[in-house]
């Protein structure tokens, strides 16, 4: 920027703020001096500080307020100031003039006249490094009665946060979002403000944003069979995030039951790129069950969850149970923040949907070498089987128990191999409502190691027991086979497994 381009700056500046504060006293100048002598940063807190609430005094040199106003133009680590600029209660809003990037700190400043609205488009850029982000939307407005919404960048302009009155800041707003940023670009935000009653008269108000990284609470691995209750400090009227990391695949319950009676709680789920997965408000409205509970079946992954009280909000159809129309992911306050703590219990619960042979049965041929541990890793260590020396067949069932009796849907995965051509595979399931074996695998035996995977769904409860039980044969015949009388070749399986969902 050049000299010149500073001083137009500046002398919008005395104008507007000419026209916007009257009556402006000591307090500015305080601000002034301490800002130009670098002993403070003109930073939200700062104007709190040193601008207060109710500015009476007589009007501040306006070159001393240009200065400042330089320094904080010119400065990165101080806040910029931007103008709102009229017509800008249309929809959708226009973005603020010049398109700036906004920095955690910079304000928007400007004036609401009666039944005006004032709407804008913020580009906030930051440090574009990917995590999870707490944006404050801070309306400094001298107790004006204001009332700010944050809106997402799409044409809808769908509400993600808002805010009438701040605790201990009556008449005032803040609002909050926490934003899951999988890639660190800048991020687009909206903000619509107006005067409570939609009449009233706002002379100036000052909009500040700042951005903080939020560290989610971090569970570790939660292996199959892991139950966990925490009670971590509570925080009223913002949300509380949750790192946890599945080493297999799982059935996780995470619910909010045992907090605060009375509570009324919300819950969210999301993958490793902050995806929702799943959300709930009340486990049971009917009954006055308010709080919250989320039952998902999950591959192994990262995940995270977080949770609040009922003024959250989250990018999460609760009509639909699909992501909702928010164009980024994450968790807001919606309405006026709660402040006063509860114990906020989170409970975690893992179960095991995978399962692994607790038995086995060579039915034709003869054992060779190897167990069950053989099998219970694709890792070339090999249960292998001799063929029967009269009717040349190999046999073997697997037996497994899992956790889950009615399952949705039953998965099985096998790895096998033979040391001899010209022989044909079968796998099958039982059925354990008619004790008939179902075929779920024919093919032509392979002499490398081969997986072979099935997947029954509307018989997936059939082929389950009552409680849980699974079993697999796997059954190799000769092809043509020329020689009738060669024996004793090799039948070999690496893998079986059965995974049992919900």
């Amino acid at each position: 920027m050049t000299s010149d381009e500073h001083w137009r700056m500046i002398s919008a500046i005395e104008s507007r703020f000419c026209l916007i504060f009257p009556f402006i006293g000591a307090n500015w100048a305080q601000a002034a001096v301490m800002v130009m002598n670098n002993s403070v940063q003109p930073t939200e807190l700062a104007w709190e500080r040193y601008l207060g609430y109710n500015v009476t005094a007589p009007m501040l040199n306006l070159k001393v307020l240009a200065g400042l106003s330089l320094m904080t133009m010119i400065t990165s680590s101080q806040a910029v100031l931007y103008f709102e600029v009229e017509s800008n209660n249309t929809f959708p809003p226009n973005f603020l003039t010049g398109n700036p990037l906004i920095q955690s700190g910079d304000q928007v400043f400007g004036s609401i006249t009666s039944g005006d609205v004032d709407m804008h488009y913020l580009r906030y850029a930051g440090t574009n490094v990917p995590g999870i982000w707490r944006y404050r939307f801070d309306m400094l407005a001298n107790s004006q009665d204001t009332f700010l919404q944050i809106l997402d960048h799409t044409g809808s302009g769908n509400i993600i946060a808002e805010n009438d009155d701040y605790p201990n800041r009556i008449g005032e707003s803040v609002s909050h979002f926490d934003y899951f940023d999988p890639n660190g670009q800048p991020v687009v935000f909206g903000f619509k403000l107006r005067h409570y009653t939609a009449t009233g008269i706002i002379p100036n108000y000052f909009l500040t944003l700042t951005r903080t990284r939020i560290t989610p609470y971090e569970l570790g691995t939660l292996a199959p069979g892991h139950t966990q209750r925490l009670e971590p400090n509570p925080l009223g009227g913002f949300t509380n995030w949750y790192r946890f990391t599945l080493d297999k695949e799982s059935d996780v319950v995470i619910d909010t039951i045992g907090v605060s009676s009375g509570i009324d709680t919300e819950l969210i789920l999301m993958d490793a790129n902050g995806t929702m997965l799943a959300g709930n408000d009340d486990i049971d409205i009917t009954f006055s069950i308010f709080t919250s509970k989320i039952e998902k079946h999950l591959p192994a992954g990262v995940y995270y969850a977080a949770s609040g009280r009922f003024n959250m909000a989250y990018n999460w159809n609760l009509n639909t149970n699909q992501a909702g129309p928010w164009d980024r992911t994450g968790m807001a306050a919606i309405g006026d923040v709660q402040t006063n703590n509860i114990q906020m219990v989170m409970n975690f619960r893992v179960t095991p949907t995978e399962v692994v042979p607790s038995s086995f049965e060579v039915m034709k041929g003869e054992l060779f070498e190897g167990d069950l541990s053989s099998v219970a890793n694709s890792d070339d260590i090999r249960m292998t089987l001799f063929n029967d020396p009269v009717d040349l067949e190999a046999c073997v069932d697997y037996f497994g128990v899992g956790p889950i009796g009615t399952p949705s849907t039953l998965r099985l995965k096998v790895e096998t191999s033979v040391a001899r051509p010209g022989l044909g595979q079968s796998i099958s399931m039982l059925n354990f409502d008619n004790l008939q074996w179902t075929l779920v695998s024919g093919a032509v035996a392979s002499l490398d190691d081969t997986t072979y995977e099935a997947e029954l769904t509307t018989t997936a409860n059939a082929h389950t027991g009552d409680t849980g039980e699974v079993k697999t044969r796997i059954r190799w015949t000769p092809i043509n086979d020329e020689d009738p009388s060669q024996d004793g070749w090799l039948h070999s399986v690496d893998y079986v497994h059965w995974v049992q969902v919900r």
